[in-house]
């Protein structure tokens, strides 16, 4: 049947309908807004019976339909992960089905599948593995997994979509009901609805795995054509693998191929396990960082993928590729292969692939044309991703979304239980530094040209710029890929007025700065070398910008004051923004501000509100007690009822977990304390207080994959923790050599490798912890 637009806007009042973006036997997928919230979604709405896509579905009724609409949406309700595509609503409207679930404007990966080579087909690899980690854990087999099914998020994010005829089972097989599934990507026991597993979905993994690798050549087209046939071209396509497949990725490939399920890889972890280390002997060190593609695995699977290894390995010889059989004992020395990794040396950067730029609507502020590398946006891995997120009931309009839902439903042993896998038990130092303790080294000398405080630090996800504020009224970008010889790349006029805060916009195209006369300015960092400032036209606060912070959503920037006022801002069209929400973290109201802010008799001098990731929660000091405020829509917050307390002092230095189930805090009692927020209603304690610094802690900064944190003090050292268990954290090093005045900025390149300082001196310091990575010996 065809679907009548004006019943959708009945269906969901609060969104704009914009253009359609699928169609097809399932129904339509439109493009649409919410209207208050500035959030871009696609709406999918079942429209009649049948064929499923390219699905083979004999006999799919409208019940049959109407049921596996609903069931995607239970599915992906439950399915909390970021590599699979959320979904925010499912209602019932007459006799319409919708799901409301993220837009993914990047594109889907079949786009793409002949740009992207052997080490970025390896990464789409382990992140399609990350998500049926997950999907299979939850008794979920996806039985569709195919590169139209693999899409790009606006910040080049590959997530799995389309859960329209997944399988719940309750054991580790289950009799296929039908022959559902696109032929090419079929297992032959999905052909022949036999017994299903999660090695079926890993067959599928492993032809999308071929298709990378051989440059997205296929033989045989889609569902035209009979099973037995697909058979035989995968027979055919295991004898094509190209020579230049390093030995190793081709075997992980090859058994994932197998016609036999048994003779697969055990599970899904399993098989990204095998292609990490696959991957990491055969494209060398830091192959990862070099395919600009975002990331999101477990502590074991990233840290054999990210291992040392001192060159990629040879490309295997011609003979025996065909056959799966390892070539690693005969190195042969091969001029660069078609990636950039040439035998018995470091590769190098790899180009960035051709992925579109995102099609945002004309609300959307510029983008560039390369996608975000991996590292700064990477949770701790195998955490619940939290983003506006509300379980979905069929027959039941879930518009009036509540994040807080989903911050109850994760119990938080689990979280602590996940981010101990592997780790071994630690127990935190003593306050004083001992002689034997590790030390870091400064790389190089101070960088030039600040000459005021150094308020705040920012590096950039593409792993080569740091952004640096001071109160000498500039923001400096600096090219920082060599870290042992930054360069200046550019300075900002003088702006008048001392630069308090920076953040970088999730996309990575524009850098705000907040500053001393409550005022906020924007610029455009598509080119870093010459950045162009945006006139943005926000009305001053009350308060002294202290900090700034954007949500997942580029189009929201939020400011926080000095003495506890939070704005949060539309800035989708940075001349004329919208205000989405207004409160007062300290004195506790909504909507307004009071004129006068509240010193709470001298307790408070410098309140950083701090957003966290997917902007769900802001954590402020209150003069008494850390305090939480919800996010359950961005024009709604709320104090959570439970504070923080433990701290004796004012507490200056906030930071979030990349996946914002942990809090670290530091203050003026001189002690950084980790909080647990799994549920974020129910805050608890992790460990012990982190002690050792001699002046009060004003910096803190998590690595990107949560294992670690580094923290700035007045004492003018850097300290560098442990937190791959948060309930054991552990000292790993300690600066040894002191800045020349209080540190007030820290922060992580995105590869962990290097952290950068700052301090009230106007110095800025670069240290290499590379040798103190979570996990190994002091």
């Amino acid at each position: 049947m065809l679907v009548d637009r004006a019943r959708v806007e009945a269906a969901l009042p609060g969104y704009e309908l914009g253009e359609q973006l699928g169609a097809g036997g399932f129904g339509l997928v439109l493009a649409a807004s919410h209207r208050r919230m500035a959030r871009d979604v696609a709406i999918k709405v079942l429209a009649g019976a049948g064929r499923v896509g390219d699905e083979l579905a004999p006999g799919l009724g409208e019940d049959r339909a109407a049921a596996g609409i609903a069931s995607e949406a239970v599915i992906l309700a439950n399915l909390d992960h970021p590599h699979i595509v959320r979904v925010y609503d499912y209602l019932e409207f007459d006799d319409l089905r919708l799901i409301v679930m993220e837009r993914l404007s990047g594109g889907p990966l079949s786009s793409h599948l002949n740009v992207l080579g052997g080490p970025r087909a390896c990464a789409v690899g382990l992140a399609v593995a990350s998500a049926l980690t997950c999907a299979h854990g939850h008794g979920v087999l996806h039985r569709d997994i195919k590169p139209e099914n693999m899409l790009f998020d606006a910040a080049r994010l590959l997530k799995v979509a389309d859960f329209g005829i997944a399988k719940l089972v309750t054991g580790p097989e289950a009799m296929a009901s039908a022959v559902v599934g696109t032929p090419l990507f079929m297992a032959p026991e999905q052909m022949a609805a036999g017994r299903l597993s999660a090695a079926t979905d890993l067959y599928s993994l492993g032809v999308v795995l071929h298709l990378l690798l051989s440059g997205g050549t296929a033989a045989v087209n889609g569902s035209a054509v009979v099973p037995p046939v697909v058979w035989q071209d995968h027979l055919a396509a295991r004898r094509l693998l190209p020579d230049d497949v390093p030995a190793p990725v081709a075997a992980v490939v090859l058994r994932a191929l197998a016609e036999d399920p048994a003779q697969r890889p055990a599970s899904a972890r399993e098989l990204a396990m095998e292609l990490a280390e696959a991957a990491a002997g055969s494209y060398g060190s830091g192959w990862i960082a070099r395919t600009g593609l975002v990331l999101y695995l477990d502590e074991a699977v990233r840290s054999v993928a990210e291992r040392e290894s001192p060159s990629p390995l040879p490309r295997p010889p011609a003979a025996g590729a065909a056959s799966g059989e390892s070539a690693a004992g005969t190195p042969v020395v091969g001029t660069p292969d078609p990636d950039g990794s040439a035998s018995g040396a470091a590769a190098p950067d790899l180009p960035a692939p051709d992925l579109p730029a995102p099609d945002l609507s004309a609300r959307d502020l510029s983008a560039r044309e390369t996608p975000v590398p991996g590292g700064s946006q990477t949770p701790r891995p195998g955490a619940a991703r939290r983003k506006h997120r509300a379980p979905a009931v069929p027959g039941k309009s879930g518009r009036g979304l509540n994040r807080r839902s989903l911050l109850i439903g994760v119990p938080a042993a689990a979280a602590v239980a996940a981010a101990g896998v592997g780790a071994a038990v630690a127990v935190n130092r003593a306050r004083d530094s001992t002689p034997d303790e590790p030390v870091l080294r400064p790389l190089g000398e101070p960088l030039p040209g600040h000459t005021g405080w150094i308020t705040s630090l920012v590096a950039f996800p593409d792993g080569r710029t740091l952004a640096s504020g001071s109160s000498d009224g500039t923001v400096r970008l600096w090219d920082v890929s060599d870290p042992a010889h930054p360069r200046g790349m550019w300075a900002s006029p003088d702006l008048g007025e001392g630069v308090l805060s920076l953040a970088l916009s999730t996309n990575g195209y524009q850098l705000v700065s907040g500053h001393w006369d409550r005022k906020v300015r924007m610029w455009n960092v598509r080119d870093p070398e010459n950045p162009a400032e945006i006139a943005i036209r926000l009305p001053a606060g009350r308060d002294r910008v202290t900090s700034v912070s954007f949500g997942d959503d580029p189009r929201i920037l939020v400011c926080g004051g000095q003495f506890g006022e939070v704005r949060i801002w539309n800035v989708a069209d940075p001349t004329n923004p919208g205000q989405l929400g207004l409160f007062d973290a300290v004195q506790n109201t909504v909507g307004t501000v009071p004129s006068v802010a509240d010193s709470r008799q001298g307790k408070i001098t410098w309140v950083r509100p701090t957003l966290a990731p997917y902007a769900t929660l802001v954590v402020a000091y209150d003069g008494e007690a850390i305090q939480l405020w919800d996010l359950p829509a961005l024009d709604a917050p709320s104090r959570i009822p439970r504070p923080l307390r433990g701290h004796s002092g004012e507490v200056h230095g906030f930071a979030f977990s990349p996946d914002g189930l942990v809090l670290a805090s530091g203050g003026k009692d001189l002690d950084i304390r980790l909080w647990d927020l799994t549920n974020a209603t129910d805050p608890k304690t992790l460990g012990k207080p982190l002690t050792g610094h001699k002046s009060r802690v004003w910096a803190l900064a998590f690595s990107s994959d949560r294992n670690r944190l580094v923290s700035g003090s007045w004492d003018r050292t850097i300290r560098l923790w442990g937190v791959e268990n948060p309930a054991a954290p552990r000292l790993v090093a300690k600066s040894g050599t002191d800045h020349k005045d209080q540190l007030l900025a820290v922060a992580f390149a995105p590869d962990g490798r290097t952290v950068f300082s700052g301090c009230k001196g106007g110095e800025i310091r670069v240290w290499d912890v590379s040798g103190h990575f979570a996990g190994t010996a002091p």
